[in-house]
């Protein structure tokens, strides 16, 4: 028994009819690949620069309140040297008390500070200004900053971004198998 097997006629591509794409199909998806491949990459170069700027400024403001308390300090020390260059009575008594030991009952270091006790005589610690408080230093505000400052983690979002972008770059699915079955590629 010979059968015949009927055979389907191959249709030539001219014959056939084409539809026109949609335009969800016309977009190529990879230019979300390449943005979000650009943006990861941005965020390991900009995130760390942003983050030396805040401790830059951290130590210029630190810096600048030093530069403060010393120029008050220096500008106490002018008074107090002022005062001892007029022969200002007080400051007479205070270094009496300081260089002899004898300390009146009423005895103040400098007007408007309070009263001289045995404990306090030396009149340097009086001129010193207020202790500084540390500024607290700047922290990372986000995960991805987190991330971009640590330079293990950096090392790893730039190899996410660079694949991302690789991603990105690659031709559509339907444009590769066609180039590679050797038609050319319908246009877009």
């Amino acid at each position: 028994m010979n059968r015949a097997v009927p055979t389907r006629a191959k249709a030539h591509p001219e014959t056939t009819t084409r539809r026109a794409p949609t335009p969800i199909e016309r977009f190529d998806t990879g230019w979300l690949f390449l943005i979000a491949g650009l943006a990861i990459l941005a965020a390991t170069v900009l995130l760390p620069a942003r983050h030396d700027l805040a401790l830059a400024e951290h130590r210029r403001d630190a810096a600048m309140a030093e530069v403060g308390r010393r120029e008050a300090r220096i500008t106490r020390y002018e008074a107090y040297l002022a005062a001892l260059e007029r022969g200002d009575p007080d400051l007479i008594r205070s270094l009496a008390a300081v260089q002899l030991n004898q300390i009146p009952e009423d005895a103040r270091l400098l007007p408007g500070t309070p009263a001289i006790t045995m404990l306090d005589a030396d009149p340097l610690p009086a001129l010193e200004p207020v202790a500084m408080r540390a500024l607290p230093v700047p922290e990372p505000r986000s995960r991805l900053e987190r991330w971009a400052v640590d330079d293990r983690a950096r090392l790893w979002m730039m190899l996410a971004g660079g694949l991302l972008m690789l991603v990105g770059v690659l031709p559509k699915a339907g444009l590769a198998r066609q180039s590679i079955a050797g038609r050319p590629p319908r246009p877009a």
